[in-house]
């Protein structure tokens, strides 16, 4: 494997069922399996889960709730989410912990960072929820700010398309596809595939992004060093 000490970036819908939403076992079974590949061949896994297959932001459309309110109901989602991975790794017989940026109760832990090191020290895969612990920011800022804290070598973004592109592909059929891009140069094209503040944690702590499509198989691929998506540098 290239890397040995990895952040995995997953929205929601990666663990969604119908609709995008609520919880798709067989699917999350899929996506166990393929982290317990890795962790049995040394990889140090953190993930970083969303919460939009059971509350997004954007759900509320007529102002009916505060902002704060709105994101701190997504960050809670994210904690469901986390727990439902763990379990199944649990179930599939990989240690596996859920770590929260907030006090949840006794069987969630609280992030701290010295624990983390120690729990992957024993090969443990951490499933971070909670984002950042604070309203205001998304998953992906919290994930490059917990690869920062935890001396991770790339984070990897597994999401809905397979990689960066210029302009929305599914709405433009000239959209150019990026396989390297500056992180500067992401930050002065204000692309939205990421959180701008996640492109800025990036550059200042010289962290590695990876950008690329969830689809069986793509994860070892990327953690192996194999070209996929779009990778972000300083």
């Amino acid at each position: 494997m290239k890397y040995k000490k990895v952040i995995i970036k997953l929205s929601g819908e990666a663990l969604s069922g119908a609709g995008n939403f609520g919880f798709d076992f067989p699917r999350i079974k899929k996506l166990a399996n393929e982290l317990k590949y890795l962790n049995k061949k040394g990889v140090r896994i953190g993930i970083m889960v969303g919460g939009g297959n059971i509350f997004r932001g954007r759900m509320v459309k007529h102002n009916e709730i505060e902002r704060v309110s709105a994101d701190y109901i997504g960050m809670t989602a994210t904690v469901l989410n986390a727990m439902c991975l763990t379990a199944v790794l649990n179930k599939n017989g990989v240690k596996a912990k859920t770590i929260s940026s907030f006090v949840v109760s006794n069987f969630v832990e609280k992030l701290d960072i010295k624990k983390c090191i120690n729990h992957w020290k024993k090969n443990y895969i951490l499933v971070f929820a909670g984002g950042t612990g604070n309203p205001h920011f998304t998953t992906d800022t919290s994930a490059v700010d917990v690869a920062s804290k935890l001396k991770a070598e790339i984070v990897l973004k597994a999401t809905q398309v397979d990689g960066i592109y210029d302009k929305d592909p599914n709405k433009f059929k000239n959209a150019k596809k990026f396989k390297e891009l500056k992180l500067s140069q992401a930050i002065d094209m204000k692309l939205g595939i990421m959180d701008i503040k996640a492109y800025e944690i990036a550059h200042k702590n010289d962290i590695k992004i990876q950008v690329f499509k969830l689809a069986n198989g793509n994860i070892k691929k990327a953690i192996s060093g194999y070209d996929i998506g779009t990778t972000l540098i300083k």
